[in-house]
């Protein structure tokens, strides 16, 4: 006799099918990542019960930067933040935007800066930021260090 799918079979399917689904949810949802056996496992740059904190958060701030490009020495405060839209990219209050390749270190890609152009890479050592950079501009180019210290805030 051929199995056939009765009322009661279908809502009797329907309910293991729905208690199956409920037992793979993760407790506090998955923002950012994927539900397994009741626990997120969140995509890179992520963390948290529900992958719904930027590992990157903790740079968050304001630093004193020390910088020597073209011979010039400067002293200021600027701020880090997390560029929402973007989980690996964080934008700095001078204009520099960097891009998280692993949870420490980051690149400076091409970008304006300065009336002229700058490129190069860094890394952020707990409180502390290190860039080595090359600016250009029409007067020609330069090596520049921005080293910064995060300051209590």
């Amino acid at each position: 006799m051929p199995f056939r799918f009765t009322s009661f079979n279908r809502l009797g399917f329907l309910a293991l099918l729905l208690f199956s689904f409920s037992c793979q949810r993760c407790p506090y949802g998955c923002i950012n990542g994927v539900c397994l056996k009741q626990q997120c496992d969140c995509e890179i740059f992520w963390e948290g019960d529900a992958c719904e904190r930027s590992v990157l958060s903790v740079y968050q701030g304001d630093y004193l930067v020390n910088e020597d490009c073209r011979s010039n020495l400067t002293e200021e405060i600027v701020s880090i933040q997390p560029i929402p839209t973007e989980p690996g990219k964080m934008e700095m209050s001078n204009g520099f935007v960097i891009e998280f390749e692993d949870i420490v270190r980051f690149r400076l890609d091409l970008q304006s800066f300065d009336g002229g152009m700058v490129e190069g890479q860094g890394q952020m050592l707990l409180n502390l930021i290190s860039i080595n950079y090359i600016y250009l501009d029409s007067l020609g180019s330069a090596s520049c260090l921005f080293e910064a210290q995060k300051t209590n805030n």
